[in-house]
Order: C-alpha cells, then sequence, then structure tokens
C-alpha cells in the first residue's frame, strides 16, 4: 500500500502530509509482534507503518539479562510462530540466520536463555527495519487529535511526537496502535536524588556490575528488594560471583511463591476466546489472581539447594554461614547515603524498625504501565468521556464517528501492574494478542466498517474517565 495526502491543516504549510495506514507508538516487543505478524499476513502489499520510539534506540530485553536467567516459556512461544510458523520472524528462522540452529538443538532446552531471546528480538527489530519498517527514535508522542473530513466523521488521526531538541512534529494515520509497553519501576524510598547511583534496576544489575568493576569497585555488600522472579535470578546471579557477594532479600511476602502455572493454563491463555483477550482470561475464565510475586519452581529450589550448600561445614570452617540471607514480611521505608558512600535502608518487619547499611541496592520490584490517559486527551469529542476496547482491543468511539478504515487500538491497559507486558507472562500471549489487532484492522468487518457495538465489550478494571487522565 502507498501512503495518501490529505489536506493540510493550515493553509501556510508548504505541501500535505503523507497518511500512513498505520502509526504505532513504541517499537518494542508488542510492536515488533505485531509488525512481524502484519507483515506475515500480507507480505505482497504490506500497509504502510511509522514507528515512533522514545528512547533514542531500542534495547528489547524480556527481563534481566542474566547469563543464567532462562525463560519458562517455550521457545516456540515467540512473536509470531503459533500464527505463523513459516514466517522469517520465527525464532527458529533467527537460530538458522545466526547459524546457531544446530548448536542451540544440542543444549536440548526448550526455554532459551534471556539473553538469546534478546539477541532474537534485536534481531528482528534490524530486520524489520531491512525490510522497509520505517522507524524514528527519539521521539515521545505527545499528542493524539482526530482529524474530520467533509462528511463530518474522522479519516484520519493527527499524532504529535516531540523530538530530544523540544520540536514537535506531526505525523498522520488512519489507524493508530498505543504500543508503549512497560518502564521500569523503582519505589519512590529508593527514588529519591540523594542515593542515586546507589540503586540499580535487576534490569540494569549486569551491564551495572560490569561497569564497576572495571572502574575497581570493591563493594560486596548487597541488598535485594523484591520477591519474585526477577528478584530470585539476580540472587542467583548475585551468588555466581567470585569473589561470592554477601546478599541480602528484603521482601514484604512471607516467602518466595512459585508459579503454578501448569501447561493447561498456558493452553487456555493462547487459545481464542469469543468475549476475552488473553490478559483478562485469567481472572474471568479461570477465576484464577496472583496478587503477589511469583517464581519459577526449579530456581527456587536452586536457591534453596545453594543456600544449603553454604552452610555445611569444612575442615577449614566448621561454623560457616550462608552469605544469603531472607528477611521477610519487611518493607523499606527509607533510604539514604552515610559519610563513606554507602546507602542506609530503613526498615520494618512486625512492628520493628531497624537500619543496615549496603554497597549497592537492587530494586526488583517490576515495571508499571505508561499514563495511556494524557494520550486520549485529544480524542474526549468523540469518545463517551471513559476509555474502553473491545475484546480485539480497539478502543470503542461513539457510534458514526469514524470513517471505514480508520480506528485506535491499545495494547498494555488490560492486566496487572505492567508485568504482563514484559518478560515471559507476556510471550505467553503474544502471537493472540497481535493476531486479534491484525484482523481486526483488515480481516474482521465488525470492527473495519465501524459496527464495534456487534463486539462484546471489555472495559478494563483500571480504564478511567479521561478527565482525569490516570493511568489506564
Amino acid at each position: 500500500m502507498t501512503t495518501s495526502t490529505l489536506a493540510p491543516n493550515h493553509p501556510s504549510e508548504p505541501s500535505p502530509l503523507p497518511v500512513y495506514d498505520i502509526l504505532t507508538i513504541g517499537f518494542g516487543t508488542t510492536a515488533l509482534s505485531l509488525a512481524a505478524n502484519l507483515a506475515s499476513t500480507n507480505p505482497q502489499s504490506p500497509p504502510t507503518t511509522l514507528h515512533l520510539e522514545t528512547k533514542p534506540q531500542s534495547a528489547w530485553s524480556p527481563g534481566p539479562s542474566l547469563p543464567s536467567a532462562h525463560m519458562s516459556t517455550s521457545f516456540i512461544s515467540d512473536l509470531v510462530t503459533s500464527n505463523n510458523p513459516r514466517s522469517k520472524y520465527t525464532f527458529v528462522n533467527f537460530l538458522s540466520a545466526r547459524n546457531l540452529l544446530v548448536d542451540y538443538t544440542n543444549l536440548g532446552r526448550v526455554q532459551p536463555s534471556r539473553e538469546l531471546v534478546r539477541a532474537y528480538l534485536r534481531w528482528c527489530g534490524e530486520e524489520l527495519i531491512r525490510d522497509g519498517a520505517e522507524v524514528r527514535f527519539g521521539y515521545e508522542v505527545v499528542g493524539v487529535e482526530a482529524l474530520k473530513g467533509n462528511s463530518g466523521a474522522v479519516e484520519a488521526f493527527k499524532v504529535l511526537a516531540r523530538a530530544g531538541e523540544g520540536v514537535v512534529k506531526e505525523w498522520r494515520a488512519r489507524k493508530v496502535v498505543y504500543a508503549m509497553g512497560v518502564r521500569l519501576f523503582i519505589p519512590p524510598t529508593l527514588s529519591d536524588s540523594g542515593v542515586r547511583g546507589a540503586v540499580v534496576h535487576a534490569a540494569e544489575l549486569r551491564e551495572e556490575l560490569e561497569k564497576r568493576d572495571k572502574e575497581g569497585w570493591k563493594g560486596r555488600d548487597v541488598a535485594v528488594v523484591g520477591g519474585g522472579q526477577h528478584a530470585a535470578e539476580v540472587t542467583e546471579y548475585l551468588n555466581s560471583k567470585v569473589p561470592r557477594y554477601k546478599v541480602t532479600i528484603l521482601m514484604e511476602e512471607r516467602h518466595f511463591r512459585a508459579d503454578e502455572d501448569t501447561a493447561f493454563t498456558t493452553t487456555t491463555l493462547q487459545t481464542p476466546h469469543a468475549l476475552y483477550p488473553p490478559e483478562l482470561i485469567r481472572g474471568r475464565v479461570l477465576h484464577e489472581s496472583t496478587p503477589y510475586p511469583t517464581a519459577s519452581a526449579p530456581l527456587l529450589d536452586s536457591l534453596y539447594e545453594a543456600q544449603y550448600n553454604q552452610r555445611i561445614p569444612s575442615r577449614q570452617n566448621p561454623n560457616r554461614t550462608s552469605t544469603t540471607r531472607f528477611f521477610s514480611s519487611t518493607t523499606v521505608t527509607g533510604a539514604r547515603r552515610d559519610n563513606n558512600g554507602k546507602i542506609i535502608l530503613s526498615t520494618t518487619s512486625d512492628g520493628r524498625a531497624s537500619e543496615e547499611a549496603f554497597d549497592l541496592v537492587v530494586s526488583a520490584t517490576g515495571y508499571r504501565r505508561h499514563n495511556y490517559g494524557a494520550l486520549f486527551a485529544g480524542l474526549t469529542s468523540i469518545l463517551d468521556g471513559i476509555v474502553s476496547v473491545n475484546c480485539d482491543y480497539a478502543v470503542n468511539f461513539r457510534r458514526g464517528v469514524l470513517q471505514e478504515g480508520c480506528g485506535v487500538w491499545v495494547l498494555g491497559m488490560l492486566g496487572g501492574k505492567g508485568e504482563d507486558d514484559v518478560d515471559d507472562a507476556l510471550f505467553r500471549i503474544l502471537c493472540e494478542r497481535s493476531r486479534r489487532v491484525v484482523a481486526s484492522m483488515f480481516g474482521d468487518e465488525r470492527v473495519v466498517k465501524g459496527k464495534q457495538s456487534e463486539v462484546k465489550t471489555v472495559k478494563s478494571k483500571e480504564a478511567v474517565r479521561i478527565e482525569d487522565q490516570a493511568r489506564l
């Protein structure tokens, strides 16, 4: 497909702006999957697509890129395989293109390492760009507005994005996809400027330690704040380093909890459902809820065994103790630097307050969603005051306001606090989510022709009125 043009908003504009078929806000894992599925669905006549990414370059990563960390999902759960196993963008084709297929097969592992998946995502991004995907890095989208034609119906959307130098540029598209993903979350108690540099997010730990090692850093007392998969992975990684770190785990839960998902659960999440998108199937269909963080059972067994082995007495040291300490039911209430550059953490546990000094604090506290609400402020005139999506992730606008072929889709507003849009949980539902969007854009007449009233509306528990501009 080729881009068309619309008349400019102002007579002073030198020429009409091109109108893309699809404009995607973000170029992370979710956008990669959507782009790969779009390319695989209609390779002879792909839609004209523009991706706007806030970061100066994309660094796709399914969680902390630690050497020993592996996904809990199969290598088949990639960007596109379950929808089109013959696609160029499958994980198996990546292995083949990188001459890694035989070596990976000989490993005998169904779950690839996070580092390998990170390389796969980077390869897919590079291939999509090489195949013609238009990506603009360093552009932060600040607004989306509706453009009405002579009939009074919306015929396209205006997307405003700010570059690093503060200049706002305009793009236009008939279909807009919000796919900004998630951002690293560090609690406010650990985000104060006074402790900056002594606190690192789990996703950035490996790079931070490599940098410190080059600088001759001698710190060995490390606190890990969190009680989920990433906290367990970080602890295992630190235990593997020589000389070994003294690790203190501070978690609000009573103990690590194992992930109880089974193959039956995953199959249900990946099977198309007539009413609910994958993110809501767990709560609405399976009636399951996991308000607490979890970790894989094999990883927890490995941690327990390592802690036990550290305590086995030897001839040289008959009173050995573990270098890993676990403090459960513990809340970090404050952080400050002392005169020696150490970070002092204030904690409470069962009503008792205490303080302890550490050389480094690792925040294994997950991710949070971006504020989608602010980007809907320019669309209030065609909404009913509250943002909701149907089961294909298409935003429910007022009836009759859109021309055929126009629409807005939102990926990442359903589910919990953001953990469903990064890491293993995302890869369980990624293909099904992309399939629904592609089908509703080009293969589902209910949405393409604007007859959204025929589609069951699914409102997120977090959906809010636009004037609040709160998190969706």
